[in-house]
């Protein structure tokens, strides 16, 4: 049982602070964090809560969520090969992480790709600065719509699968091992 409330002290204390890092971060850059008013439960039918809830609260949410989570794999009745589960969810993690920074990537290549074509493009019949203005700023929203779009599925479909297949090398090193037997009080 010791174990046990270790496992939930160290995994809540990594998944708040990664959750108020985020909020933290989202904040400076957007000047607020925004506030659920209403949940959307179907198309045709959408709860109006009575007062707002701050996305800060996701911080204890995500301690709820750590410390059930912790409960489920260290239950007697579950219990199976712990490295496998644990190298799941880092995986998981990881690739999300890869596939968000693959869509990204991909966003930005095709953006500029696009802007350099609608720029050129226009730049034919207007004149050169009017042309490259207008064709970045195309190029720009077609990037975002279309180049976000599909590289965030591509990055996931790829991220999940480098990162799963990259958690797997990189938790044989020696420092990822010590963090992993940290964080699982081996």
């Amino acid at each position: 049982m010791k174990k046990t409330k270790q496992l939930i002290l160290r995994w809540s204390l990594v998944t708040g602070g990664l959750i108020a890092l985020f909020w933290a971060i989202w904040y400076l850059i957007t000047g607020g964090v925004p506030v659920v008013t209403s949940i959307k439960i179907s198309s045709n039918w959408t709860y109006v809560l009575p007062f707002g809830v701050s996305r800060w609260w996701d911080i204890l949410i995500g301690i709820f969520w750590s410390t059930i989570i912790i409960l489920l794999l260290t239950s007697k009745k579950l219990k199976g090969d712990e490295d496998r589960i644990v190298s799941l969810i880092f995986g998981l993690v990881a690739g999300l992480i890869a596939g968000l920074g693959v869509s990204l990537g991909v966003g930005l290549i095709v953006g500029l790709v696009a802007s350099l074509v609608a720029g050129l493009s226009v730049s034919l019949g207007a004149s050169l600065i009017a042309g490259l203005g207008a064709g970045l700023i195309a190029g720009l929203i077609a990037s975002l719509i279309a180049g976000l779009g599909a590289g965030l599925i591509a990055g996931l479909i790829a991220g999940l699968g480098a990162g799963l297949g990259a958690l797997i090398k990189v938790i044989s090193t020696n420092f990822w091992t010590k963090v992993r037997d940290w964080l699982l009080v081996k």
